[in-house]
């Protein structure tokens, strides 16, 4: 993917994102029942009690339904055709109420209009599939009311309650409308935001190895030459000058320690070994940099990694395990690393588990700038970073399978 191309779009994601909404109206829905419920039972015609409330039953089964299936597997892989499932069912059942008991058809028309408006906005739904499904409620209501005319409702009845669905059915199509083109707006605004992103990182790795060469090459060439004219200097000072070659040692010393200061802050900025030799390599001796550095041990699997993964997602994975070690250092107070990369299907993951305090509950504290550039690293190529709590506190990153690093991953399997 080009540096400036906005990254793919997260379906599972945005699906995954509508779950809240979904059972925030699932428990409206069930709340209803709660008060529309003890009413009935006071004022509805006592001979259609049974019916009642076995329609009643039947609303609680599917609303707690719903409910369960949005915590499941299944209910997280298709919350969209779980929403249309839940509106179609719960309208059905409502028809099935006022079919039972056409006494209150404007109550039954404000129910209707009141579940496809909030559907439709909680939902994210389209217009045109708002106004789908909402004519297809519009005319099970216009059915059912016309089988009760004239015996238990009267037409001026029925047409205030059209009128009132047909209102409902008005907001609803306007109100998905407006929103989708708010989101389409949103989207636009997202992607270039990421866009921008993630152009800013690709300029700053050139950056980065700009300066890493410059350290190396210019400075760090300068400093041996200056140590080497130091022993130099130093063997043609004559054999009294004591205190001169002592001072010459000491410049050599400190030469020397500023050469490796250079070269650690070179590999910092961009480790050679990145680009020569690829992305395992390159993590060992990070890993091993920040056992020497910390004294924090880190347990280290790279055994299903390819040899090569492409240079964006390389960085990525570099960077992201780089910021993951530095919150270790600095917040966790862990005494065990583990770090696994491997490939598993389509997707590149990386884990980095500790066994530290952990993280605090969700909201008590905002998100570093270092987890928010890790969050975007991943999402300008299309993957995700998922932190998990438990006995270890764990970061997740899965990141999409570049082209022909699966091949060279099942060969690399197959060998070993």
């Amino acid at each position: 993917m080009a540096p400036g191309s906005p990254p793919p779009r997260d379906a599972d994601g945005d699906l995954l994102r509508r779950l809240p909404a979904l059972r925030t109206a699932a428990t409206i829905a069930l709340g209803a029942l709660l008060v529309l419920l003890p009413t009935d039972s006071r004022f509805a015609e006592s001979d259609i009690e049974g019916p009642r409330l076995l329609l009643y039953v039947i609303h609680a089964t599917l609303t707690v339904a719903i409910l369960v299936a949005s915590f499941l597997p299944f209910g997280r892989r298709h919350t969209d055709a779980l929403t249309v499932a839940f509106v179609v069912a719960i309208s059905a059942n409502v028809l099935l109420y006022f079919f039972v008991s056409p006494g209150q058809p404007g109550l039954i028309a404000s129910a209707l209009a009141c579940l496809l408006i909030g559907t439709s906005v909680l939902g994210a739904w389209s217009s045109r599939r708002t106004f789908l499904i909402s004519a297809l409620v519009l005319s099970g209501y216009l059915l059912v009311g016309e089988m009760s005319v004239p015996t238990q409702l009267t037409r001026p009845e029925l047409i205030y309650g059209i009128n009132a669905l047909l209102l409902g059915v008005a907001v609803a199509v306007v109100c998905a409308e407006v929103l989708g083109a708010v989101r389409e707006r949103l989207e636009e605004r997202q992607q270039e935001l990421t866009a921008l992103s993630t152009r800013l990182m690709s300029l700053q790795e050139e950056e980065r190895r700009r300066l890493a060469r410059e350290l190396h090459d210019e400075v760090g060439q300068s400093l041996t030459a200056l140590n080497s004219y130091l022993w130099l200097a130093d063997r043609a000072l004559p054999a009294d000058a004591g205190a001169a070659r002592e001072h010459g040692r000491e410049a050599r010393r400190l030469a020397s320690k500023t050469l490796a200061t250079i070269r650690e802050l070179s590999q910092l900025l961009r480790p050679s070994v990145l680009d020569d030799l690829g992305l395992g390599p390159s993590l060992e001796t990070l890993v091993e940099a920040f056992e020497r550095r910390h004294g924090i041990p880190v347990a280290l699997d790279v055994s299903t990694l390819p040899e090569r993964l492409g240079e964006q997602t390389e960085t990525a994975i570099y960077r992201i395990l780089q910021e993951a070690l530095t919150n270790v250092e600095r917040h966790a107070r862990a005494s065990q690393v583990w770090v696994r990369a491997g490939v598993a299907g389509s997707r590149v993951v990386v884990e980095i588990a500790d066994d530290g305090v952990g993280l605090p509950p969700d909201g008590t504290r905002r998100r570093g700038l270092g987890l928010i550039g890790m969050h975007e690293r991943a999402r300008a190529l299309g993957g995700s970073i998922h932190l998990q709590r438990g006995e270890r506190t764990t970061v997740r990153l899965e990141l999409p399978l570049p082209p022909g690093a699966g091949a060279a991953a099942g060969a690399q399997r197959a060998e070993a």
